[in-house]
């Protein structure tokens, strides 16, 4: 089967970090800092004004909403989506279109 996530990308969600945590509850961002500095967070929360989770590198930062610039989601790219899905199907033709000319047989 294809591997869809390849067809994945990250996109800013809000209004406010908080407020798109807190009502939609992801469970996987990534939280760009005012420092331009990132880390990608698994089932994050707010604790007041604190953004905490779990890193994908182990840790359990605890981030000052203060010092959060954005927080992006990783949503299906429907464009890249159905250019793969494109892509394999042409190549697949164009295999079978081949091998029809090569072989010389009635049936293709």
């Amino acid at each position: 089967m294809l591997q869809l996530t390849g067809c994945q990308t990250w996109r800013v969600a809000g209004p406010t970090p908080a407020a798109y945590i807190n009502a939609r509850n992801p469970d996987d961002i990534l939280v760009r800092r005012t420092d331009s500095s990132s880390v990608r967070l698994l089932n994050p929360s707010v604790d007041g004004d604190t953004l905490r989770g779990f890193a994908v590198t182990g840790s359990k930062p605890a981030i000052p909403l203060a010092d959060v610039q954005s927080i992006s989601v990783r949503r299906t790219s429907m464009g890249r989506t159905l250019g793969l899905v494109g892509a394999v199907a042409a190549g697949v033709a164009l295999s079978v279109l081949l091998s029809c000319t090569s072989s010389g047989t009635d049936y293709c």
